[in-house]
């Protein structure tokens, strides 16, 4: 018990310290390479905070346990655009973000949450299923990095010269944080599912709360770092993105090594209810072009109902 709790601790601190470094080098990156700072952060920043989602995936696929690959992935996504977007604002003040943009990504997380709906409602998915989620991802992605509106950089021949000369250098710095920030929210979350089964909860249940919230923490921290700098297409473009890969890409590259079996009865409800949420954020944000601390009151109050609904 001491050295879970001492292991929380010490993940806590690792995502706290790191955090603030993702975002920085992520946007140090992009103006070096000339990419908008929403690609940064549905590509690089929201692959790379969805990374303990992939390897939960993989892990508990090829044990044999499907509850916890799915429950995971579903109770991240619905984690990550309520709560975690809900505390970000609450913490660091109000977002805003271009219409467009918003819409475009948005379209993204409900097309690809009832995709994945209409997958695990059957209870199982197959190496195929898991395929075809890793497919949609792809194919998302270069919808959206195609669509959005992106950020034009105006590059002198000097600063030019001096990019050319840095990019290496904040590539491998910003992917030292993010394979910090997958150490300290592995650490995290395997110190709260051990808490958890101490406790006696089935196991989709954990993987819907503690997992799926524990492996979501990183987007936390990134995302308090990022709206601080200002950077929020970083934060929309993680959050986001980060759902995205978690229906589609995490949630099926699992099973392409081992199909899953779901027993929980909770599949139906929880899926239905992520596509729901995502439905009812993404028109909100997208109507206020914004979400002020009041606004990330309901959000927060979306994710609470959550409990409601497996109890």
């Amino acid at each position: 018990m001491i050295l879970e709790i001492i292991g929380f601790v010490i993940g806590l601190v690792i995502l706290i310290y790191l955090s603030p470094l993702v975002v920085n080098y992520g946007t140090k990156l992009g103006e070096i390479l000339r990419v908008s700072p929403i690609i940064i952060g549905i590509l690089a920043i929201a692959i790379g905070t969805s990374i303990p989602e992939i390897s939960t995936s993989i892990t508990s696929s090829i044990l044999g346990h499907g509850d916890v690959n799915v429950g995971d992935a579903v109770g991240s996504s619905i984690s990550q655009i309520t709560l975690i977007l809900g505390l970000s604002v609450l913490i660091s003040g109000e977002v805003k973000v271009e219409r467009k943009n918003l819409f475009i990504l948005g379209s993204g997380v409900i097309i690809s949450t009832i995709i994945a709906y209409s997958i695990i409602e059957k209870g199982y998915i197959t190496r195929i299923n898991g395929a075809i989620l890793a497919v949609t991802y792809v194919a998302l992605y270069y919808i959206i990095s195609n669509s959005v509106t992106k950020k034009e950089y105006i590059v002198t021949e000097e600063k030019d010269f001096v990019f050319s000369q840095l990019w290496k250098k904040y590539s491998l710095y910003l992917g030292l944080s993010l394979i910090g920030l997958i150490i300290g929210s592995v650490i995290l979350v395997n110190s709260v599912v051990f808490f958890s089964e101490q406790i006696g909860i089935p196991e989709y249940v954990v993987s819907f709360f503690a997992v799926g919230l524990g492996t979501s923490i990183p987007e936390l921290f990134v995302g308090i770092s990022a709206i601080k700098k200002k950077e929020y297409e970083i934060f929309v473009g993680d959050i986001l993105g980060s759902n995205i890969t978690d229906v589609t890409l995490s949630m099926g590259l699992g099973p392409i090594f081992r199909p899953n079996i779901i027993e929980s009865n909770l599949i139906i409800p929880t899926g239905g209810y992520l596509v729901l949420v995502s439905i009812i954020v993404i028109l909100f944000f997208g109507i206020n072009k914004k979400i002020d601390r009041k606004s990330s009151l309901l959000l927060i109050g979306l994710y609470l109902l959550s409990f409601w609904i497996v109890k």
